[in-house]
């Protein structure tokens, strides 16, 4: 059984966009430890947690406990994803909840509530919900009631809290699949702040993270909620990124390699090489206080 014993209070919540249940890409998850210098690039080979015995879906690892992450996942052959929690110090798995017929994606704990975007049963309609955890249970992740939020909104990808009491939300462009916006607001109340974004938002103190697509790659940058403006930060060649909260430094996947950029620093330096030539294609990545999950594909 994996012990769970405390929750922790979350700012970024990010999600999937689109359809993904329909044709999902077998991937692992991979963790490498935080490096105890900082001040030049190291080499790991990362250690695989999920993913590489039967092929699988195993993606958007969410941090919850210094040893403990949720995840979205098909490991056990359904054709749908549910919510899975991991224990790096046992390296055990376990599923929390099975939800028939649907999919899950992107779980991610706030407070005392797992959120999800849900892929409903029509296969299109894609909704923010929330699953109350059972404060009584504090061996086991123990689900004992769920919420739908913003139930006007139909198309959510991503989500994330940010800017004291507002939200962001990523919404999918149902004609294009192509042209998302990304929406800041209250319970009813929504003001579009950009287009044609990138898969991937993380609130932070002040502001949003987020990305735009651009002719070379996809342009980081930030939102700042008291004024409002926005400022570019740096062009990545991939979407994805993640903020390392020990030290306030966006962390992000090029190739082979690991690097920080800092929220002063011009251009990013190197922070750890992959050195495992079976993992490819490295999309997600996440930090956590003692370490760093990936997500790539699996080449035996």
């Amino acid at each position: 059984m994996i012990n769970f014993r405390s929750t922790l209070v979350v700012l970024g919540l990010t999600f999937v966009v689109g359809n993904l249940s329909a044709q999902l890409p077998a991937t692992v998850i991979s963790y490498v430890p935080i490096p105890k210098r900082f001040e030049k690039e190291v080499s790991q080979f990362p250690v695989i947690l999920t993913g590489n015995t039967t092929p699988s879906y195993n993606n958007q690892p969410h941090w919850i406990q210094p040893h403990l992450f949720i995840f979205s996942s098909n490991q056990d052959q359904n054709p749908h994803t549910d919510v899975w929690i991991y224990d790096v110090n046992t390296k055990t798995t376990e599923k929390i909840y099975k939800t028939e017929g649907i999919s899950e994606f992107s779980p991610t704990l706030y407070l005392d509530r797992i959120y999800t975007v849900r892929i409903e049963k029509d296969g299109k309609t894609q909704k923010l919900k929330s699953y109350r955890l059972d404060p009584k249970q504090t061996e086991k992740l123990t689900v004992i009631g769920e919420n739908t939020h913003f139930p006007q909104l139909k198309q959510i990808g991503y989500f994330s809290k940010c800017c004291e009491d507002s939200w962001a939300t990523f919404l999918v462009d149902e004609s294009s699949q192509a042209n998302h916006s990304l929406l800041i607001g209250n319970k009813t109340d929504f003001d579009t702040i950009a287009t044609d974004i990138g898969p991937c938002i993380k609130g932070s103190l002040g502001g949003l993270y987020f990305t735009t697509k651009v002719e070379n790659g996809f342009q980081l940058k930030f939102y700042f909620c008291q004024t409002k403006e926005i400022k570019d930060i740096y062009v990545l060649k991939q979407p994805h990124f993640t903020m390392d909260h020990n030290s306030n430094n966006i962390l992000f996947v090029q190739d082979d390699t690991i690097f920080k950029l800092g929220p002063q620093s011009p251009f990013p330096q190197p922070y750890i090489r992959l050195l495992d030539p079976r993992l490819k294609n490295y999309s997600r990545i996440e930090s956590g206080a003692n370490g760093i999950l990936l997500v790539s594909e699996f080449e035996k």
